[in-house]
């Protein structure tokens, strides 16, 4: 988190930097799961959007104006067993940005359960 916004709780959740259009700045993201096995998970930007008073990602990974200025890498990680591993996410704003709301999302891979539905996780940091 930035210097400026350590009195700020918000902070250390999310991704909640005021910058100026054309501004570059880098975050470093942990995922982490506490399962007794390895996984795999995807990393991305998506589009996300407020719904009266709630955050929520969008479904899929469909990218708007925010999300479109969002590097992660890397982009596919191996979480060891009970472990966590640490993501470098970019934001490049354009010098004609005009805002809007995204997240980094992790994304495990679906599961086909017994009965033939697919279940996948995801959780995200808000941007």
């Amino acid at each position: 988190m930035p210097t400026s916004r350590q009195s700020d709780p918000r902070a250390r959740t999310y991704v909640i930097d005021h910058v100026k259009p054309g501004t570059r700045f880098e975050r470093r993201i942990r995922v982490c799961h506490g399962t007794t096995g390895p996984v795999e998970l995807q990393i991305y930007a998506g589009a996300a959007e407020i719904d009266g008073d709630s955050f929520r990602a969008v479904e899929g990974p469909r990218a708007n104006e925010l999300s479109g200025w969002i590097s992660v890498d890397p982009a596919a990680v191996t979480v060891p067993a009970k472990g966590e591993v640490l993501v470098d996410a970019t934001v490049d704003v354009r010098d004609d940005a005009t805002g809007g709301d995204a997240a980094i999302l992790v994304e495990a891979p679906a599961v086909a359960r017994p009965d033939g539905v697919k279940v996948a996780s995801r959780v995200g940091v808000r941007v």
